[in-house]
């Protein structure tokens, strides 16, 4: 993509030198959602993978965010949380 401006940017530690980064980006081609990992090198970060996904498919994405809440969640991996439907009271 070229051209583009970052309408929003968060970034999440995912390890003791690595980041996670979702952003909001607009070019001319459109409005993107933004998911890239770098990593946190001496002198400078280096990006690992970085995606642009149209953000028209926003809707579908948040449905399967909620599935594999879900899943984790029935897998016991939110720790938080005791089921599902704690989760998902939790985010009312």
């Amino acid at each position: 993509m070229s051209a583009e401006v970052s309408l929003f940017e968060k970034r999440f530690a995912i390890g003791a030198n690595k980041e996670a980064t979702v952003g909001l980006m607009e070019s001319k081609q459109g409005l993107f959602l933004l998911l890239q990992t770098q990593k946190n090198g001496d002198k400078e970060a280096v990006v690992a993978s970085k995606t642009f996904i149209p953000a028209a498919l926003l809707p579908e994405i948040k449905r399967a965010i909620n599935e594999i809440e879900r899943i984790l969640s029935d897998r016991g991996e939110l720790d938080d949380y005791d089921n599902a439907q704690a989760y998902q009271q939790s985010r009312s």
